[in-house]
């Protein structure tokens, strides 16, 4: 059986606690989700008071289905921007969206390997995070078939000085090969 995994809540709260970002929902904006790559440009461009650094996740579904599993995908951007159009200033903002991206991926390796570092974190309680420590430490691990070995890439500059890393995480899920007969139309024919 697995127990469900959830990209989104994770995100919005990680951002929340990662310090340079410091995500608030109505106060400080960091967390944002979007369709697929081309939507970033136009969430970027909508985007009023433009904080940096800033995590962008994608909503599309993706992944593949084999023979018994249901290996899902969701690709997580982290952005930096930099005023100065040069290829310093650029380097220097992938720079910071990777160190973005390093710290959540080694919360999510914390999660996924129970570290007692989890305890020194002040989750909002009753929040997402807070309810996936108690999950890892009830001995419950929703994150255990995630892959943490990403392939991460660059974007080029997005508008006013916008760069970012992205990767895309993978999770494996067991899936029931049954035909459920209930989702089928009951009909004689004559």
């Amino acid at each position: 059986m697995h127990n469900s995994f959830h990209f989104d809540k994770f995100t919005e709260e990680w951002a929340e606690l990662y310090m340079p970002m410091q995500h608030h929902p109505v106060h400080n904006q960091r967390f944002f989700m979007v369709d697929n790559w081309y939507s970033l440009e136009t969430l970027i461009r909508e985007l009023e008071n433009k904080r940096s650094p800033a995590v962008v996740l994608e909503t599309s579904l993706d992944g593949k289905i084999d023979d018994r599993y249901d290996r899902p995908s969701c690709t997580v951007y982290m952005i930096a921007q930099e005023a100065d159009d040069n290829s310093k200033a650029a380097l220097d903002a992938k720079q910071k969206a990777k160190g973005a991206l390093m710290a959540y991926r080694n919360m999510l390796a914390a999660f996924k390997e129970g570290s007692e570092i989890l305890n020194a974190f002040p989750f909002r309680p009753g929040g997402y995070l807070d309810t996936l420590r108690s999950a890892v430490q009830n001995g419950r691990h929703p994150l255990q078939a995630i892959d943490l070995n990403v392939q991460y890439g660059t974007t080029g500059r997005v508008l006013d000085g916008w760069y970012g890393v992205y990767a895309t995480f993978e999770d494996c899920i067991a899936y029931n090969r049954c035909v459920d007969y209930n989702d089928y139309v009951k009909k004689e024919y004559v």
